[in-house]
């Protein structure tokens, strides 16, 4: 077998490898997303507050997205694996603060676990860009589903459980547990990913990198600033949805991971057919559904003063989700080539953290002044004009 022939094999068996970590981390981050907010919540942080961890190390986080595109970069120069492997030990030392955090019941701790969270997403783009090397082109809508497929799947099960063990117990076991389950993940890279970025040819030079890293495409502008545009209009409510609902509704951690579960499940279910589905007739129509259907369950949260209207809410949420991040990152996949792909990918999330990092803030003051009104209003009007700019600037 020669060298081409044995790095593909590589690549495949990196996939399944990678959807085994996968798993694993949604069986605790399950349970983990369904407590964060709530736990913040009892340590005597107000939304605003929230609100501004999230903006430095939630998903939208300034850390969370200047981290990206260097480290996107230099994984196309020096190979995946030592990020991967970073990354884990980083979220491994996050679990520990908000460990230490439940146990001492000081917030101070949420500083660090947060700092450390962000600083961890150096390995998204290298795990969106190795999933995308690892097939065909045409197969990369349905192997970013596989890959979702996989980690929401366990929280079908696991955040009503984190909610139940909360409720009934502390949230002390539920970190405990998450530290355990990240060390597997850690080990697993460790011992079976191989890594891919093998080849002189593949690798760039540092001025390159740097190039790469902080320039988008002219060709790509528009395209960078919509998608920026996207993240602020919707950062205001993703972040910090979680523990505005827990407020607003006087939520339990067992109807709060209910209310997950539902979101988990049609995330799951759909996920394949979706993946399948973006394959065959492209991305741009999946990325104007994803938008559509955000803003329905938007109203719906809105609007839901019972149980059982929330739960409709969270599956269109979760329905909005699975066709929003394989469309996005396939559509963004296509358009770069293969020897920066993780550059593209960090680059394109650091251009949208940068402009859209102060959204959760933004959110959570203006939840503190005015409740649900205040950030979900603006994200319902926000999203429908993101949904008019999309069928101008998308390809």
């Amino acid at each position: 077998m020669d060298s081409k022939q044995l790095t593909k094999r590589f690549r495949r068996e990196n996939l399944w490898v990678m959807a085994s970590v996968a798993f694993i981390n949604g069986l605790y981050l399950g349970m983990f997303t369904v407590v964060q907010q709530p736990f913040m919540l009892k340590l005597g942080a107000s939304m605003s507050f929230i609100g501004l961890l999230m903006s430095i190390g939630g998903m939208g986080g300034i850390l969370t997205t200047i981290v990206q595109p260097i480290s996107g970069s230099l994984s196309d120069a020096i190979g995946r694996k030592p990020f991967l492997i970073t990354a884990r030990i980083l979220t491994l030392a996050g679990l520990f603060s908000y460990l230490l955090a439940s146990i001492t019941l000081d917030w101070l701790f949420l500083l660090p676990a947060t700092i450390l969270t962000g600083i961890s997403a150096i390995s998204l783009p290298v795990w969106d860009a190795t999933v995308a090397e690892s097939v065909e082109p045409g197969e990369r809508g349905t192997a970013y589903s596989i890959m979702m497929f996989f980690s929401t799947l366990p929280g079908i099960f696991t955040r009503p459980l984190g909610g139940y063990i909360a409720d009934k117990y502390s949230y002390t076991p539920i970190f405990m547990l998450s530290i355990v389950l990240e060390f597997s993940c850690f080990l697993i890279l460790i011992l079976l990913f191989r890594e891919t970025i093998v080849s002189k040819k593949d690798r760039l030079s540092l001025s390159e990198i740097i190039k790469r890293s902080l320039i988008p495409p002219k060709t790509e502008i528009r395209f960078y600033l919509l998608i920026a545009i996207d993240a602020f209009v919707w950062g205001m409510v993703i972040s910090i949805l979680p523990g505005m609902l827990t407020d607003a509704y006087s939520l339990s951690n067992l109807e709060l991971g209910i209310m997950l579960t539902v979101f988990s499940i049609v995330w799951a279910l759909s996920q394949l057919p979706v993946g399948k589905l973006i394959d065959r007739f492209g991305s741009k129509h999946f990325l104007l559904l994803s938008e559509g259907l955000g803003v329905v369950a938007m109203v719906l949260f809105l609007k839901s003063h019972t149980l059982m209207k929330l739960l409709i809410a969270q599956g269109i949420w979760g329905l909005s989700m699975s066709t929003w991040i394989p469309s996005l990152v396939s559509y963004i996949a296509e358009r770069s080539d293969d020897r920066s792909r993780a550059g593209s990918l960090g680059r394109i999330n650091a251009v949208r953290g940068i402009l859209s990092f102060p959204a959760p803030t933004v959110g959570g003051i203006l939840y503190d002044k005015f409740g649900l009104l205040g950030p979900i209003l603006p994200t319902i009007a926000g999203g429908l004009i993101v949904i008019a700019l999309m069928i101008e600037i998308l390809k």
